[in-house]
Order: C-alpha cells, then sequence, then structure tokens
C-alpha cells in the first residue's frame, strides 16, 4: 500500500498533464495521478483482465475513492477541484 502511495503521489507532480498551469498542485492533479498510477502501471498485467480491472474492478473501486476524497475536500473548503 505505502509503494502505491509514493508512486501516485510522484504523478501528482510529474504525471501526465498535471504540470498545466490552473491543475498543478491542485485536487485534480492528486486524482489523476492516481487514475494514471492505476490505469498504466498497478494493474498492467498483460493477461487480458486489464481493462476489466481498471474499469470494473479494483482498478475502478480504488479511482472512486480518490474521487470522492478529492470532491468531500473540495466541498469542505467551498472550493473547484481544477482551477482554470
Amino acid at each position: 500500500m505505502q509503494e502505491d502511495r509514493t508512486a501516485a503521489k510522484a504523478l501528482f507532480k510529474s504525471g501526465k498533464g498535471n504540470e498545466i498551469e490552473g491543475v498543478a498542485e491542485t485536487l485534480w492533479a492528486a486524482y489523476n495521478g492516481v487514475t494514471e498510477y492505476v490505469d498504466f502501471y498497478k494493474y498492467k498485467t498483460g493477461d487480458g483482465k486489464w481493462l476489466e480491472t481498471i474499469w470494473f474492478g479494483a482498478g475502478d473501486a480504488i479511482k472512486t475513492r480518490a474521487f470522492d476524497a478529492a470532491l468531500t475536500i473540495a466541498q469542505a473548503h467551498n472550493q473547484p477541484i481544477v482551477t482554470a
């Protein structure tokens, strides 16, 4: 679990699109880091179940929890998830 968090945290900074002004350092960048890690690193098994896992299985559950957490934080602080 710690390895997963470390990887997602790194993608928060360096993930695809996370350096764009208005996205960098936002909750959206944090969520995007999680989704990039889940979709392209964590479950990339090559066994043909990859899409099923990230769309409907364990990967989907992780991404849903990450989005819900970001939304809860944003609402608690009356802030948008991304500032563009």
